[in-house]
Formats: structure tokens, sequence, C-alpha cells
């Protein structure tokens, strides 16, 4: 791989506020903030990046474990941007670990691919039993403002999720894995096809908590191409957004959390204002 910027960031968010953490350049962490108005207790944290995005090189490492009794909201500042490159790739590898009673909804704003980038993203969650975590992610279609349509070199998205019991395992209960080569790949109509943007929402909760959640969204009006089912082994739901504006799809994301949030946290969904 070129060598570029290579970003860290680990935090632990413990019930009291920020236990360890540890930032490495360009990646920075603003100040925890309590301003969602139904849960005052729950951390907001904004994930920040210096560089105007990923270059070619570039790798972006993250870390955030939330323990027990603690509650996280994390998201970005702004979205990521992946710059075009003429060989190499640039990376994003994200660890998220709940604990038993603890909370963690991630919801970043949207990746942002130029044409001829390359790009590799691998999301791991690690919940224990009797964790929450509401787990969101979002792409445009490209720069659609300059004429941009699904010309990235080569986008690879991989997720995981590990139910684990005090223990790490090895194998995965969940896994999406998507690795597309070109345009023929991102506008196939069984990839994107035209669409615009794209968006996914995970929830991890208790089985009777996700049931009520997924009929909840089954109910809902869309007002764009949506798919909703249930994750392997009762332990959550999962939703999948595709539209002609990542406004749009943004939107019905938000709209999908908090009927989530609604139903798991008794409380609703709230702005998550950008500096």
């Amino acid at each position: 791989m070129t060598s570029g910027k290579s970003g860290q960031l680990t935090v632990e968010i413990l019930s009291t506020g920020p236990g360890d953490r540890y930032v490495r350049a360009p990646l920075s962490l603003g100040r925890i903030l309590h301003v969602d108005p139904t849960i005052p207790n729950a951390h907001v944290i904004y994930i920040r990046a210096t560089g105007g995005g990923l270059a070619q090189g570039d790798r972006n490492d993250v870390e955030i474990s939330v323990c027990a009794g603690a509650h996280a909201v994390v998201t970005s500042q702004a979205a990521t941007r992946i710059h075009s490159m003429d060989h190499g790739y640039a990376s994003q590898d994200t660890e998220l670990i709940v604990d038993s009673g603890g909370v963690l909804e991630y919801l970043p704003d949207p990746i942002i691919p130029s044409r001829d980038c390359r790009f590799k993203q691998r999301t791991t969650v690690r919940a224990n039993k009797g964790a929450t975590a509401i787990i969101g992610d979002c792409f445009t279609a490209g720069r659609v403002a300059h004429g941009e349509m699904h010309d990235a070199a080569e986008i690879d998205l991989r997720t995981e999720l590990h139910m684990e019991d005090n223990e790490r395992s090895a194998a995965p209960t969940y896994i999406e894995r998507a690795c597309y080569r070109g345009h023929c790949d991102l506008a196939s109509p069984i990839a994107h096809g035209n669409f615009r943007a794209w968006a996914n929402l995970w929830v991890v909760c208790a089985g009777e908590s996700a049931e009520k959640v997924l009929s909840s969204w089954r109910n809902y009006p869309d007002t764009c191409h949506v798919g909703a089912s249930c994750l392997p082994d009762d332990v959550g739901c999962w939703a999948r957004f595709m539209g002609d504006s990542i406004e749009q799809v943004k939107q019905l994301q938000h709209e999908y959390w908090d009927r989530a949030r609604r139903i798991i946290l008794g409380a609703p969904a709230f702005s998550l204002r950008k500096m």
C-alpha cells in the first residue's frame, strides 16, 4: 500500500464519562457533549478529521468501547471524501465494542467516492449479551454535482457482527461483504443501478424488541426503496435504503433510527447538528 496519512482514534466511554483515549492526526475528538434532550446522560461524540478526506495511501483506524451502563452517540463532523488516485487505496477500519448494559449509536455522515478512487472499509461490531447497538452508514454514487455516477475504481465494504459473552468469538454472527470493481459492478441492477445514494441501519437488541422494531419499519411509509429483515439468531434487525439523493436517504435513515430508538430506549431520535 502506498504510504499516506495514518490516523488513529481509540476512546473508552464509561457511565461517568470518557475513559482512556488515544488520538493521532489527522483524526481528532471533539469535546463530549450532552445534547440529547430526552437522554441527557448520553455522551454525544463528534469524530473530526483534517485534510479534506482520504487520499491515496491514507488509513484511518477507529476503536470505540462502551462499558456497562454507558450510553454513547457517535457521529462524524462532516462527510468523508475519498479522492481520486492512480494506484494504491485508502482504507477505514472501525471496531465498535459494547459491553452488556451499554448502548452505542454510531451514525457517521456519508462517504463520497470520487472518480477512480479505491476505498476499503471494514466495520466490526462486538456486542456482549444485553448490549444495545444502532449502527449506520451511508454512501453517495460519487460527486454527483460534477457529473460522476458510480465511477469509483473499487469499493470494498465489509461489516461484521460478533455476539460475545465476555470472550472474543472467532466466528461472526453476521457478515455483509460487497466488493465493487468499477462502474459495471456499482451500476449493476443487482447492486445500485441508477440510485445516487444508499445507506444501511443495523440494530442489535433483545429479540422481542427487535421484532417490534422490524414490525414498525415494515408498516412505515417509504419515500425511497427500502428493504428490511431480521439478523441471524434473533439478535436484531437491519434495513437498507436506496434513493435519488443523499438527503432523501439520510432522512429516511433518521426516521427509521427514530422508530427503533423509541421502541428500544423510549426516546426519540434527535438532530445530530454539525459544526
